[in-house]
């Protein structure tokens, strides 16, 4: 929980001195900056603020795309103009790749923290993990994976079926 704790205050650091390095290139040279120099500039940065490097790169990088998302959205005035990230406000961070799900153990694994426990709601198994993102909340932590699952589809017959859905009865089928 405290590095969960740190990796969500390294993110909003990242986030709130990537905003500043918008706004001042704006300011002083009515240039953008794109989300690519900024992910270049986060390279060179690791260098000289040496917390950074306990994060997980991919996830610095997702907290620069949810920057550039937000003055995308506030440009197609689908959103107001971005704010700054606050310690209240601020409170998951994404991982782009690398989660592993062990089966049958209750458990994640995440690259730079290792296996995390959880409490088995609803996730099938046999999914293919493409985001897990981690979100802290007042009654604790959630895990929201987002991904591929992997359908096994039925052999093709020549039988046909009629299907209502009703209100009385939820199902009928026409056999």
């Amino acid at each position: 929980v405290e590095l969960f704790e740190r990796w969500i205050g390294t993110c909003r650091f990242v986030y709130n001195v990537a905003k500043e390095a918008k706004e001042s290139a704006y300011k002083t040279a009515r240039k953008s900056v794109s989300k690519y120099e900024l992910m270049k500039q986060l390279t060179d940065a690791k260098k000289e603020v040496v917390f950074l490097n306990n994060t997980h790169s991919q996830v610095l990088q997702n907290v620069i795309d949810r920057l550039d998302i937000s003055y995308q959205n506030f440009f197609k005035k689908r959103a107001k103009y971005p704010r700054w990230a606050k310690k209240d406000k601020y409170k998951s961070f994404t991982f782009k790749q690398g989660v592993k799900l062990h089966k049958n153990t209750f458990r994640f694994s995440f690259p730079k923290i290792g296996k995390v426990r959880f409490f088995k709601d609803r996730i099938n198994e046999s999914m293919t993990i493409q985001t897990a993102t981690i979100i802290k909340a007042i009654d604790g932590w959630y895990v929201c994976i987002t991904g591929n699952v992997n359908k096994q589809l039925l052999p093709k017959t020549k039988n046909k079926i009629g299907i209502d859905l009703g209100i009385n009865n939820f199902i009928v089928t026409s056999d």
